[in-house]
């Protein structure tokens, strides 16, 4: 697993950039995150309750929900999960429509499977507003 975590695309790395680079003009560095991470997996809460009139403290309790929201914060960050299934549609819930064009062919010739160069029309001529706001 550690190295899946290590082998981060560098495409990554560029696009969080202004966003680390905020976070660390403020104070939120990755040693600062570690150490709160540290600090949730080990949180204790203390349980205030009104008996008789009077305030009431509990002792310190292990807080079960922050250890658990951390643990799965800490899993996340190493990369210890599946990557998530995200699935695409295209309008209305349709299936996407995609035309895939052989790039080393002129302009001009027929399309394998497809209409004859006489009837086609030009896909790659700018959509409409239509076509791409839906």
């Amino acid at each position: 697993m550690a190295e899946q975590t290590a082998q981060k695309p560098a495409v990554i790395d560029t696009l969080n950039a202004p966003i680390v680079k905020a976070l660390d003009a403020r104070g939120i560095t990755l040693s600062y995150l570690a150490r709160k991470l540290k600090a949730e997996l080990n949180a204790k809460e203390t349980k205030v309750f009104h008996n008789e009139g009077q305030v009431v403290y509990s002792d310190p309790l292990i807080a079960w929900g922050i250890r658990q929201g951390a643990r799965k914060d800490a899993h996340a960050l190493r990369g210890d999960y599946p990557p998530e299934k995200k699935e695409l549609s295209g309008r209305n819930g349709g299936p996407i429509k995609v035309i895939l064009h052989d790039m080393a062919a002129s302009p001009g010739d027929p399309v394998p499977g497809g209409p004859p160069a006489a009837d086609r029309r030009d896909d790659l001529a700018p959509a409409g507003k239509d076509e791409i706001d839906g």
